[in-house]
């Protein structure tokens, strides 16, 4: 499923390495709001996890931080494992295949 989010990233981007390959895990916050049966404004957050491979993932960690607004467009995609104790456990990960620096402010070395 193909998804565009625009979101604040939550903390600090986390490059690392996998197997040769770079990896930058983040998470963007998006809020949302809707009105009750009375007509009052209600702000939700949702919270997205995201990972970029490669030349986007050392871009994203070089130059994105805590705060900075970013659109992504990207692939949903659902992990599934057992956990120590037999537990099924699901989440969803996007993908990252473009993004674009929205609202930009180069992180600070």
């Amino acid at each position: 499923m193909k998804c565009f989010c625009l979101g604040r990233l939550t903390a600090d981007p986390v490059l690392k390495k996998v197997n040769e390959t770079q990896v930058c895990e983040f998470t963007l916050a998006e809020n949302y709001y809707r009105k009750d049966k009375d007509n009052n404004k209600i702000n939700e957050a949702h919270f997205f996890n995201c990972v970029a491979w490669d030349s986007g993932a050392e871009i994203i960690a070089k130059n994105f931080k805590k705060g900075n607004r970013m659109l992504i467009e990207a692939i949903a995609k659902q992990e599934r494992w057992e956990d120590e104790k037999n537990n099924k456990k699901s989440r969803i990960i996007f993908r990252v295949n473009e993004f674009s620096m929205i609202d930009f402010e180069k992180k600070e070395e």
